[in-house]
């Protein structure tokens, strides 16, 4: 995801340092899921929406970073 994944991890690090590791895991899970989802909506219900999930999935991750720089702010 470019930008958002280190940015993301470093936002855990500060504020779940335990957990760092479920994150990376979660993340490989994800990458694998998510580009096989990818491929068997393009084909099913079309690649224009496919790029729909696909901003709609970007907002939810600049919400989530959001919420994390706000959390680790306050601790």
């Amino acid at each position: 995801m470019g930008l958002f994944f280190p940015v993301g991890m470093r936002l855990v690090q500060t504020t779940y340092e335990n957990e760092t590791l479920w994150f990376w895991a979660l993340n490989g899970i994800m990458s694998v899921l998510c580009s096989a989802l990818a491929v068997f909506f393009s084909i099913v219900i079309g690649i224009s929406t496919n790029f729909y999930i696909a901003a709609a999935a970007y907002a939810l991750t600049l919400w989530c970073i959001y919420n994390l720089r706000r959390e680790h702010a306050t601790t």
